[in-house]
């Protein structure tokens, strides 16, 4: 995630030709990233959810998820959400940490203020029961 910051940062500079990174560049890099990951973030509602749910609580895991969170998930057990928590991994969205033997994940600290965004643009994320 830092190397993605990073080339938005050079990338800014070269476009505007400068000589020097200065404050105002790197937000300007970290800005376009921003702008850039929620055009490419793509999430589904169920990731929506998930992503809300461990921003809210801080961390998500195992032993942490409550009933009711999963049935707003729909699904039965948090081992049913691996797929869609190592792909949330994958693309730098939340991080895997060590804690005690448990599956433990906390949302990205470099891009909070990004998803809290997201969630706003979706007020009614809601997953649709399958037929």
């Amino acid at each position: 995630m830092l190397n993605r910051f990073g080339s938005y940062i050079l990338d800014e500079a070269n476009q505007q030709n400068a000589s020097s990174i200065d404050e105002k560049l790197v937000q300007e890099g970290i800005d376009r990233a921003k702008r850039e990951f929620r055009d490419q973030a793509h999430l589904s509602p169920r990731e929506v959810i998930l992503l809300d749910t461990i921003s809210s609580k801080g961390l998500i895991s195992d032993a942490s998820i409550s009933f009711d969170e999963l049935q707003n998930l729909q699904t039965r057990s948090f081992a049913e959400l691996l797929p869609v928590l190592e792909e949330l991994e994958r693309r730098d969205l939340i991080q895997k940490i060590p804690n005690d033997g448990t599956t433990t994940y906390k949302v990205s600290p470099l891009l909070p203020a990004a998803l809290s965004e997201d969630s706003q643009n979706l007020p009614s994320a809601k997953i649709e029961p399958e037929p």
